[in-house]
């Protein structure tokens, strides 16, 4: 279970993303098996590659960066 709901975080997201923000782990929780999730802060600055997509943080808002604004950033 741990390494296919892994898998599908890597190939979701980048495997660079799934490994430094993503952890998956399974705990005990009043005798019942429990799947948690964490998910760290990622940095506002970077980019976040989803579906062939790039987002970017501003503020407290998620905007897909395209066209001039991709070719901008990179």
């Amino acid at each position: 279970f741990l390494r296919h709901l892994t898998g599908l975080f890597k190939n979701t997201f980048d495997p660079v993303v799934t490994s430094q923000y993503i952890s998956v782990k399974i705990e005990k929780i009043k005798g019942k098996n429990v799947c948690l999730v964490e998910c760290e802060k990622y940095p506002d600055a970077m980019p976040i590659h989803l579906n062939d997509k790039y987002f970017i943080r501003i503020g407290p808002r998620i905007d897909e960066l395209t066209g001039q604004s991709l070719a901008k950033y990179i």
